[in-house]
This record gives structure tokens, C-alpha cells and sequence, in this order.
């Protein structure tokens, strides 16, 4: 395309150069519109030139002297009198008469090469942006989207007659070839996000008004989330098996069960609005890169037309333009769920203690070690309150009329103060003679002195940016009040005391918007220190009842052996005792019944044949 761009501006510029008085009709051709300096200086050199004053044999000679009098010297030499002379060759310009036809061609690849340039800007944007920064870099569609209307305007200054030639709709759809990979992929906040909703799902009413399922880049995290949120669209319980059956009611991947089951151990309560941020700006820069990348393929593509250019550019920037929108309205104070569970309730009665017999005695290795509640309490950080029902909610702690405005007092504070200095400055009107100017001079001479505080304190290399917003609207706090205390129209001091406040309030604003922010990452550190925490506690009880158990266990097994050593000398003692004592007579070391009779036992009688057989009938 672009080696048929550059034949088309030079048959412009020849057709130009053959009929110069046609100029004044293509003034709709700017000269940003070429592709190449030295043409666009040349076009820009035609339009300075009267050529209703010039002869046509001194046409040549009148844009030789106008091109050198073009101040950048290399455009001068590329624009030799042979150049010139080749541009209005017939070979370079095949028919004048078609010059509005060139200029829509030239147009035409103009914007093409303008949204190519949008796309590639987006991309940029998208990938060099912060995730924290995406409400900003999102301001960049925004931009693109003016400017595709500032292009479609462009292309409709030209002729009726020259769109109906070159707005032809291709014969097959056109589709961008597909991105091979995301730009922006962050499954750590994904894993975090879900882990967390499925550990305590009442967190989803602070995101489901503005995260959505296509956020997720792993497919199998957005199918949780998914079938979480129309649970509790619902009303239904939400636990891993109840997510898992209904996950399989929607099409697309399914979680496996070694997903659900790390995303069950790795759940931690408070913190899925936080990681439902980062989840939402990471999938936003990675659709912003993906507008881009449309862009930029449709602008490549020759088929599309400009109208239609237009069209497909602004349908992959809808996508962005509703993230805009998104992160605008999302939660921005999530509240944090507390870890606390109820205990468990008292038994009802004491157990009884097991049987001393020896037969129905376990091993003790094997005896199930006693319950110990203050263990299990420091365990879970539970504390002994009253008995709680899973399914249902808690109430909210109730909160007076006098609670609720000492917290929000920050609140009303600038509007109060604005209220009482506006009173006040009223008041001091009244007392002033008709005529004096007693207010303007001292409230204008007090913001004099706060914007000189402001712009010292701008200039400073280390100056602080509340210091100086401080020092410029107390600086016009004080010059509307000045003028409210001296007009005696009540209407303009309504007017001046509603101006005053929505200043101090935009002044407070960030500053409010910034304290919530640093709160709800103070929080989030909290909850991950205690997390932390929780886990050295649990990993060193552990420990400990491993060393403790490896300890009974080498104690018993070491009493065992001592046992059995015991028997055994016991043993040989006896056998000892035996042959001193002559028990057993010589030659029957071997006869059993001698054996048994030495030992105390009844020896057996052995039976005839005759008496067996008669047993056995």
C-alpha cells in the first residue's frame, strides 16, 4: 500500500503542476496529509503561490523560486527543477482532470496511516503503564476515539462525489488476526481474588457491580467466579462442592478439584475487593493493547474503506471505553471481614473415663490426645461468644445519630467553616459605612499574601504539593469572602459562598480520596502480617507436637526394649535354676510333659489310637 500511497501524491502534485489554477478547489488536502516531508512542503508551496498572476509558460519558473525559498536546506535539494519536471511527466500523473480522485486517495491512506499510529500508541500505553496507573492510561482511548472523529470529519470535507468512488464496501468481511498471547496477565491477584470470595462470600456484594468474569485470564478461575456470583445472585449457599455443580451448568472450562481445593486452602477473608482492583486494571491495560492491536490491523488492512475504517476502530474501542467506566464506579472502601468464628459449644456433660481393664485397653500411641480449648482458641483466634448460625448474617453493630456525624464530621468540617466565615464577612458588612472598600483591601491583601506563599512554596524544588493547593485556595477563600463582605447584594453572596465551598471541597477531595487509599493498604498489610502470623503460630505448634510426639515415642520404645531385655535374663535365670535344682530329669531336656511338669503345669495325657478314634465318633 505504500508504494501505491506515493503514486498517488505525485500524481497529485503533477496534476497540480499541470493545472494550477484548480488549487483553491483541494484546499480539503492538508499537508500533513502526505507521507513524506518533501511533498508536503511542495503542496504547502503550491497553496502560497497566486498563479492567477502568474503566465502559464512561467508556471515552472514561479515554483522553482517559490521551492527555494523553503527554509529547511534538505527539502531544497530534494526539490530540483528536475524533480519538478518528472512529477508533471505524464507517466507520473496519467490524467489531470482526475486530481479530486488522487487527493481522496491520498486522504484516504492518510487516515489509514493515522490509525495505524493510534493502535500502535495504545499498545505502548498498555504495556508500559502501572496497574495502579490504568485509569490513566485509559484516558489514552479516550483520545483516540476524539481522534477518529476528527478524522472522520476530515474525510467528510471532501467532494460528495470523490467518498461515493472510494467508500466501496469490501466484499468479505474483514476480522483482525487474533493477539497470539496477553500483555497483561496478573494470576496471583486472580488466585487471591477468588480464594478469598470463596472463603467468605459475602465479599461479593462489594464486587460483583464491577468485576466480571471475563477479567480472569485463567479460565478456569473465571468459571468460579462465574458460578459464584449467580449463587449469591441466588441466595444460595456457597462452598466448593455447591460452586463445582454449578460451574458445570455453564458452558466452557470446568474447575478441577485441585484447583478448588488450593483455592479453599489459600482463602483469607477481607481482601477481595483489594485484589478485585488489581484484577480489574490488569484485565483493562490487556484490553486497552487489544483495541490497540485492532487498530492497528484494520488500519493494514487496504479493503476497508475510511468509513469503514472508522466503524470497526470505534467498535474495538467500546470494550475500553466500558473498563473506563468500570474503574470509575468501583468500590473504592471495601471492608474488611472479620476472622473471628464462634467456639464450639460446651459439652453437655463430662465424659466418662475409659475401662482400667488390661483387655479393652488401647495403646496409648494410639489413645486420641485430650481437647484442650485454650490451645484451640489461640489456634483460631476464636473468641467464647454466643452460639452463631452459619447461614445467617450478622447484624451490624447500631450506631447513634451522634456517633454517625462525629464520623463524618471531616466531612461537614470545610463546609461548615465556609458557612461561618460567609456569616461572618456578612456580618462585617453591616457594620461598615456605605462606600467603604475596607474588605477588599485587607481580604486582598491577605490572598496576596497566601499566593505568594503558594507560588514560593511551587517554586522550591522540594516544595510540597498540599502546602502549595493550601496556600492557593485559602488565597481565593479569603478574596471571595473579601468581596462577599463588601457587595451588598445577598444573591452574589450566595453565589461567592457556594463557589467558596465547592472549592474547598475539590481542594479536600484528593486528599480524602488519598487517606482512603493509604487506609485500605494499611489494612491489607494488616490483615497479610496477621495472615503471617497465624501461620508461625500453627507451623510451631506443630513442630513442637512433632518433637513431643518423636520424644514418647523413642521413651516407649526404649521402655519396651528394657522390657523384653528383662524377660530374657529372667529366662536364662530360671533355666539356670532348673539345672541346678535337677527339675527335670536327664534325658528329658527334651519331653515336654517333663518340661510342663517341671514348670508347675498339668502335663497332658496322651491317648491311645483306640481312645482317639472313639473321640472322634
Amino acid at each position: 500500500m505504500k508504494k501505491l500511497t506515493l503514486k498517488a501524491e505525485e500524481a497529485l502534485l503533477g496534476a497540480m503542476l499541470h493545472r494550477p489554477e484548480a488549487l483553491p478547489s483541494m484546499r480539503w488536502i492538508p499537508p500533513g496529509t502526505f507521507s513524506r516531508p518533501d511533498y508536503a512542503a511542495l503542496w504547502q508551496t503550491l497553496h502560497s503561490i497566486d498563479f492567477s498572476k502568474v503566465a502559464p509558460n512561467n508556471v515552472p519558473a514561479a515554483v522553482t523560486a517559490a521551492v527555494a525559498k523553503i527554509e529547511e536546506p534538505g527539502i531544497r535539494q530534494t526539490l530540483t527543477p528536475s524533480r519538478l519536471s518528472n512529477l508533471a511527466n505524464a507517466s507520473v500523473c496519467p490524467n489531470p482532470q482526475t486530481a479530486p480522485l488522487y487527493g481522496g486517495m491520498v486522504l484516504e491512506a492518510a487516515i489509514h496511516r493515522a490509525v495505524e499510529h493510534a493502535g500502535e500508541t495504545l499498545r505502548d500505553t498498555a504495556r508500559q503503564a502501572e496497574v495502579d496507573q490504568a485509569l490513566k492510561a485509559l484516558e489514552q482511548a479516550d483520545r483516540t476515539g476524539q481522534r477518529l472523529a476528527q478524522l472522520d470529519a476530515a474525510w467528510k470535507t471532501a467532494p460528495e462525489t470523490v467518498r461515493n468512488l472510494l467508500d466501496t464496501q469490501p466484499v468479505e468481511p474483514v476480522t483482525p488476526v487474533p493477539r497470539t498471547e496477553r500483555a497483561r496477565v496478573d494470576l496471583q491477584a486472580e488466585g487471591e481474588t477468588v480464594a478469598s470470595l470463596l472463603y467468605e462470600p459475602r465479599q461479593l456484594r462489594e464486587v460483583t457491580g464491577w468485576l466480571e468474569d471475563r477479567d480472569f485470564s485463567h479460565p478456569q478461575l473465571a468459571a468460579v467466579y462465574q458460578a459464584m456470583r449467580t449463587l449469591d445472585e441466588r441466595h444460595a449457599p456457597i462452598d466448593p462442592l455447591t460452586v463445582a455443580w454449578e460451574a458445570q451448568r455453564h458452558p466452557g472450562p470446568q474447575p478441577s478439584d485441585q484447583v478448588l481445593a488450593e483455592l479453599q486452602e489459600a482463602g483469607m477473608g477481607g481482601t477481595a475487593a483489594y485484589t478485585a482492583e488489581q484484577v480489574l486494571h490488569t484485565a483493562a491495560l490487556d484490553r486497552l493493547d487489544a483495541a490497540g492491536h485492532d487498530l492497528r490491523n484494520y488500519a493494514r488492512h487496504p479493503a476497508l474503506p475510511v468509513s469503514a475504517l472508522v466503524d470497526h476502530a470505534g467498535q474495538a474501542l467500546e470494550p475500553v471505553q466500558a473498563d473506563h467506566q468500570r474503574i470509575q464506579h468501583a468500590v473504592r472502601e471495601p471492608e474488611l471481614a472479620s476472622d473471628k468464628e464462634p467456639a464450639p459449644p460446651a459439652p453437655a456433660h463430662t465424659p466418662t473415663p475409659p475401662p482400667t481393664s488390661t483387655r479393652w485397653r488401647c495403646d496409648p500411641m494410639n489413645e486420641p490426645a485430650p481437647f484442650d480449648p485454650t490451645t484451640y482458641l489461640i489456634s483460631r483466634e476464636q473468641q467464647i461468644s454466643a452460639p452463631h448460625l452459619p447461614s445467617v448474617e450478622p447484624l451490624p453493630p447500631v450506631k447513634s445519630a451522634g456517633r454517625v456525624l462525629w464520623e463524618h464530621f471531616g466531612r461537614l468540617a470545610p463546609g461548615l467553616v465556609t458557612t461561618a466565615a460567609t456569616a461572618l464577612a456578612w456580618g462585617w458588612h453591616e457594620q461598615l459605612p456605605d462606600g467603604s472598600t475596607q474588605p477588599l483591601w485587607i481580604s486582598g491583601g491577605l490572598a496576596a499574601l497566601a499566593a505568594a506563599a503558594g507560588t514560593v512554596s511551587a517554586a522550591k524544588q522540594h516544595g510540597e504539593a498540599e502546602t502549595t493547593r493550601f496556600a492557593f485556595a485559602a488565597g481565593g477563600t479569603l478574596a471571595l469572602l473579601g468581596v462577599a463582605a463588601w457587595t451588598p447584594d445577598s444573591a452574589l453572596r450566595a453565589l461567592l459562598w457556594l463557589v467558596g465551598t465547592a472549592a474547598v471541597y475539590a481542594v479536600c477531595a484528593p486528599l480524602w480520596r488519598d487517606d482512603r487509599r493509604l487506609e485500605r493498604e494499611q489494612r491489607h498489610e494488616r490483615v497479610m502480617a496477621e495472615t503471617e502470623g497465624r501461620t508461625q503460630v500453627a507451623v510451631a505448634m506443630i513442630e513442637g507436637q512433632t518433637r513431643v510426639a518423636e520424644k514418647v515415642w523413642e521413651h516407649r520404645t526404649e521402655v519396651a526394649r528394657v522390657e523384653a531385655i528383662s524377660k530374657t535374663v529372667e529366662a536364662l535365670v530360671a533355666a539356670s535354676d532348673a539345672r541346678e535344682t535337677r527339675a527335670v530329669a536327664p534325658g528329658d531336656e527334651l519331653n515336654v510333659a517333663a518340661l510342663l511338669k517341671a514348670a508347675g503345669h498339668e502335663a497332658p495325657v496322651e491317648l491311645t489310637a483306640a481312645e482317639r478314634e472313639e473321640r472322634q465318633r
